[in-house]
Order: structure tokens, then C-alpha cells, then sequence
């Protein structure tokens, strides 16, 4: 589709102030609260540290240490070590690129997740780009981008220093770039269109495992879509350079032992979620798989991907309720298709009256009941799309979003069914599908722009209550009380590593000496075969605090068995112990 100059910088501006918005949206409040254990994790890992120490026996097999020798350079072996006891050999290149990304900006809590904030907003841009690309629409493109920009499970992504966002982003260029391949005429193919699919496949498998679903996702379209011939071949060839690269890594790199600790994982979380003597403390995390438990952790996760049903998966209840929303939906198109029959005034009052009505008759959240009922419209809009007036290419990409939106979800329910718990079954195992959620709920939207005013009136009222509560959603968020998104009932306070490690910068002096707790509490203590592994004395907290000391410090250090929650600076010159940190038990310990 060619633009003229004028429009074309029309959605550039557009575009432009999305991004700005999407920057401002997750920039704000980025380092307002610690760090938590999965991006301790990331911080250790990336600089070749084994959690618990495993690969530092040297420093914390002693009684004392310095952090120049915690900082002491480290061979390739013990960042492939690291990598394997503290994230099962996942997501390398994430890895790889966040200890340079370290080494160029440092440690803090805002420069660690800020890459996450780079390739969130990244995703933002290139949404737009997929979407005139393969739509052909600058206007979906800036919607599209839009739902982006403000969906809360973006933002919140965006402040964690995981591989998510990066996972998020090349598994939309992999699909990107999928298309532009399959769609390109066979003529004018060319091997480097290959190449980049097969290298984007490589950089998604070497972000996080589970992005082989949108791989398989591509597989399934050209298995139905695309006719046998040499671009099979040229697919093979691509997708054996991510087949290649992971064997590489799984036989050599870090992923040696991920199998092995994959079906550990799965035997220890089955054990804990079949024992009726503890699984009840982790209710709700680690639960046996039952149609009770899988609905129940299922609803939401489907609810969520979409955000005009968000938050609808826990909050709408009531088989009344329920019945009284399939009521009002079946009258609306029964009467919607009266009015087009004669446009008698009568059928938009009629409907409009039964929304009023209804309002004061839905028992729990009337408002998300009829967001609900317009998203359901925005789905039926876009099946009779599909049915009766979309083109054979049109009806291939719905599909294809479809797979894209529901297949790595079902991969998840599958995992749930065979391991016997549901603690895999969480929305950022499956988060690779929230961009083709997006582009389903843009093309419905564009069908019911073409409904006429009252109705349009209705849907998108309803619609744009349901993207008011958001606001909420995102005031948890950014109030970091977000149990979905951010995992915290209560919030956080700043990185005490972080304090800890400049307060002993300023007040250490020659002869003192810095004791640090054990740190022997797990959230798995109740868990009789962990017991044993937490009765011993652990260097975690003295591993975080090192990691914002000076590399070249010579402080004293050492860790107190006796100890279990508090940092004390001793004084050498007065004979006291100053408390400098109290972690009180997994309080502080996030």
C-alpha cells in the first residue's frame, strides 16, 4: 500500500508519540523497588556467579574474603556453570547480552532492566511494522501499536531483568520474517531471507525454550498453506540452523543438564503438589492438575491475553449472571438485524433499554459484564469477517494468529496434564502470543467500525470502560501489589544489596570487618528432602551484597553461621557491631 508523503508523515508523528508514550509508561518507577530472586539470578549468572556458590568455593570455602576476590576473573567453564545450576541453561542469549549490556552501563537496578524497557518498546515499533506489512494497514498498525504501548503485561515485563521482553520481540520478527518469506513469489526468493529466518529462529530458541511453540506455530501454516516445492526445502535448511545451534548448546554449552533438571523440577513440584502434608502452604502456586485447579489457573491466563477481557477470567462470576449476558447478547443481534431490515427506531431503544436494565440486574462488576459481551461481539464480527467477506490470504493470517494466540497456552495445559501440577501454567510462559492477541482484537475492531452509529455507540462505550480499568491494573503495577504481574501483595522497598554494599563503602575502615547472615531459609524449608540443603551455611546474601562493592576493595568479610538475618559492619577501633541490614526472615528477601 503506497502512502503519499503526507500521509506518510502523518503515522510516522503517530508512531512516534506511541513510542515516546510506551517509553514514558515503562520507564516510570523501573527501579522503585529491589530487584527479586529471578533477576538476582539474571545479575549472577550473567557475571559467571553460581547461586549458592558452587563455582566460588575458593572465596566462600574460607572463613574470610574480600570482594576482590569474589571479583576475580573467571573462565568460560564457570559462566557455563552458572548458567546450568541457576536457569537450567535457558536463554543464553540473553545472558550473553546482558553481561555486555552490564559491562557497558553497570549494576543498578534501573540499568539492568533498562534493556527489558528497550526491546518492550522495540516491540511496539516493530508490531506497526508487521502489521502494514502483512494487513496492510497504517491505521491497524497504529492501533495495534497503541494496545501495545498500554497493554500492563508489557510494562510489567518491561521492569524485570529477564529474557522475556527479549523473548517477546524476536519471536515477532521470527514470524515477521516467516511471512515475508513464505508470501514473497517464488521467483524472487532469495538465500538471505532464509538465512535471517533461520538466525532469528536460533536467537528465539537461545532467548527461552518455550518459544519453539511459535516455531511449531509456523510449521503448522506451512503444512497448510504453503505449497510443497522448494520453499520447503529452503524452510528446512533455515529452521536446521536453530536445530544445529540448540543440539551445539545442549551437548556442549550450558544446556547439558537442562533435561535432567527439567524432569527433576517436574518430579520434585509433582511430589510437593500430591503430598497432603505440605502442599497446602503453596496452594495455588503448586497445584495438583484437576479440572478444578487447570480451570481455575487457566480462565485468567486466556482472560488476560486479551486486554479487552483483562482481569475477567477472576472477577466475573455466576451462572445468573452468565446467563443474563448470553440473554442480552442473543437480543442485541437479534435486534441489530431487525434494524437493518427496516431502521425502526424502536430496536435501538429496545437494546439500549435492555443494557440499562441489565446493569442494575449483573450482581458483581456490571461494567466488565458488558465489556465482556462487546469483546464477544468483536469475536463473532470477526468470524463472520472470516466466513463471509475476507480473502483466501486474509483468512490464512486469522488462522495463523490463531495458532500464534492459543498454541504455546495449550503446549502449557499439556505440560500441566502430563507433570501432574500446574505451577508451568503462568501467562509469561505463553506471553510470545500477546501480539497476535492484539492483531485478532484490531481486525474485530475494524468490523465493528463498519456497524452503525448506535451500535458502534454501545460496543465501544463498553470497550472503552474496560480500558479505563486498566488504570487500575496499572496502579497496581507501578504500586507494586500486583500479585499477577508483579508477584508482590505487598511492595517491595529499593535493592537492600545495593544499600547495603554503599553504606559498607562508607564506612568501612582498615581492621573492620563485615559478617553477613547464613541466609539458611528457602520458601521449599517445609519440604523435607530441602531441608538438608538449607541447614547449610549460604554466601546468597554475601554474593548480592559483593556484586555492588568495588572490585578492587579489600574489604574484610565473613559469614556468620549463628547469623540469620542481619548484616553487621564490626568496628575494629570502638570493639562494637554496627547493624547496617536487617533481612527478618524472607521479609526483605524477595
Amino acid at each position: 500500500m503506497a502512502l503519499d508523503p503526507v500521509q506518510s508523515r502523518k503515522y510516522a508523528l503517530f508512531l512516534t508519540i506511541l513510542l515516546g508514550l510506551a517509553l514514558v509508561l515503562r520507564l516510570y518507577k523501573l527501579d522503585a523497588y529491589g530487584i527479586f530472586f529471578d533477576e538476582k539470578s539474571t545479575v549472577l549468572i550473567s557475571q559467571g556467579i553460581s547461586l549458592e556458590g558452587a563455582n566460588q568455593q575458593d572465596v566462600f570455602g574460607k572463613k574470610y574474603f574480600t570482594p576482590r576476590e569474589f571479583w576475580k576473573p573467571k573462565p568460560l567453564q564457570d559462566y557455563f556453570d552458572a548458567h546450568i545450576r541457576g536457569d537450567i541453561g535457558n536463554s543464553p542469549a540473553y545472558y550473553l547480552l546482558i553481561h555486555v549490556w552490564i559491562r557497558l552501563f553497570g549494576l543498578s537496578d534501573f540499568s539492568v532492566r533498562l534493556l527489558s524497557v528497550l526491546f518492550s518498546v522495540a516491540t511496539v515499533w516493530l508490531l506497526y511494522r508487521f502489521t502494514v506489512r502483512h494487513l496492510g494497514s497504517p491505521k491497524l498498525g497504529l492501533a495495534a501499536a497503541a494496545l501495545a504501548t498500554i497493554e500492563p503485561f508489557f510494562i510489567a515485563y518491561s521492569h524485570q531483568a529477564r529474557n522475556y521482553s527479549m523473548s517477546f520481540f524476536f519471536t515477532l520478527l521470527a514470524t515477521h520474517l516467516f511471512l515475508n518469506l513464505v508470501r514473497t513469489p517464488a521467483g524472487e526468493r532469495r538465500t538471505g531471507q532464509y538465512l535471517a529466518y533461520g538466525g532469528a529462529a536460533l536467537v528465539c530458541l537461545f532467548c527461552h525454550y518455550l518459544t519453539f511453540t511459535v516455531m511449531l506455530a509456523h510449521g503448522l501454516y506451512a503444512l497448510f498453506f504453503v505449497k510443497p516445492g522448494k520453499v520447503w526445502v529452503g524452510l528446512a535448511g533455515a529452521v536446521s540452523i536453530a536445530l544445529v545451534g540448540m543440539t551445539l548448546w545442549m551437548t556442549y554449552g550450558g544446556g547439558t543438564y537442562t533435561f535432567r533438571t527439567l524432569k527433576y523440577q517436574a518430579k520434585f513440584y509433582h511430589d510437593i503438589a500430591h503430598n497432603p502434608a505440605v502442599q497446602p502452604q503453596y496452594a495455588g502456586w503448586i497445584d495438583p492438575t484437576t479440572p478444578t485447579t487447570l480451570s481455575r489457573k487457566l480462565l485468567p491466563i486466556l482472560a488476560d491475553q486479551f486486554i479487552v477481557t483483562n482481569g475477567m477470567g477472576s472477577t466475573l462470576k455466576g451462572a445468573k449472571n452468565f446467563l443474563l449476558l448470553g440473554l442480552l447478547l442473543a437480543l442485541s443481534g437479534w435486534a441489530y438485524r431487525r434494524w437493518r431490515v427496516g431502521h425502526q427506531v424502536f430496536y435501538p431503544v429496545l437494546v439500549v433499554g435492555a443494557h440499562a436494565v441489565a446493569l442494575a440486574l449483573f450482581s458483581v462488576a456490571p461494567g466488565q459484564f458488558l465489556a465482556l459481551e462487546a469483546a464477544l461481539v468483536l469475536g463473532l464480527l470477526l468470524i463472520h469477517f472470516y466466513r463471509e467477506t475476507a480473502t483466501d490470504e486474509e483468512r490464512r493470517l486469522i488462522f495463523f494468529f490463531l495458532i500464534l494466540s492459543f498454541l504455546p497456552t495449550g503446549f502449557l495445559v499439556f505440560s500441566a496434564l502430563k507433570d501432574g501440577h500446574t505451577v508451568g501454567l503462568t501467562q509469561r510462559y505463553a506471553g510470545f502470543s500477546f501480539p497476535y492477541a492484539i492483531l485478532l482484537i484490531v481486525l474485530g475492531v475494524r468490523e465493528a467500525l463498519r456497524l452503525d452509529l448506535w451500535a458502534r455507540i454501545l460496543i465501544f462505550g463498553a470497550l472503552a470502560w474496560q480500558l479505563f480499568t486498566m488504570v487500575g491494573v496499572l496502579r497496581e503495577v507501578y504500586g507494586d501489589v500486583s500479585v499477577k504481574y508483579t508477584y508482590q501483595s505487598k511492595p517491595r522497598q529499593p535493592n537492600p544489596y545495593w544499600q547495603v554494599a554503599q553504606d559498607v563503602t562508607r564506612l568501612y575502615q582498615p581492621g573492620d570487618t563485615v559478617i553477613y547472615p547464613a541466609n539458611n531459609r528457602s520458601v521449599f524449608s517445609a519440604v523435607k528432602e530441602e531441608q538438608k540443603q538449607y541447614e547449610a551455611i549460604s554466601p546468597f546474601d554475601a554474593q548480592m551484597v559483593n556484586l555492588y562493592l568495588p572490585k578492587d576493595a579489600g574489604f574484610v568479610q565473613r559469614i556468620e553461621p549463628t547469623n540469620a538475618d542481619q548484616v553487621w559492619l564490626y568496628q575494629n577501633k570502638t570493639g562494637q557491631r554496627l547493624l547496617l541490614f536487617d533481612f527478618k526472615g524472607l521479609t526483605y528477601r524477595y
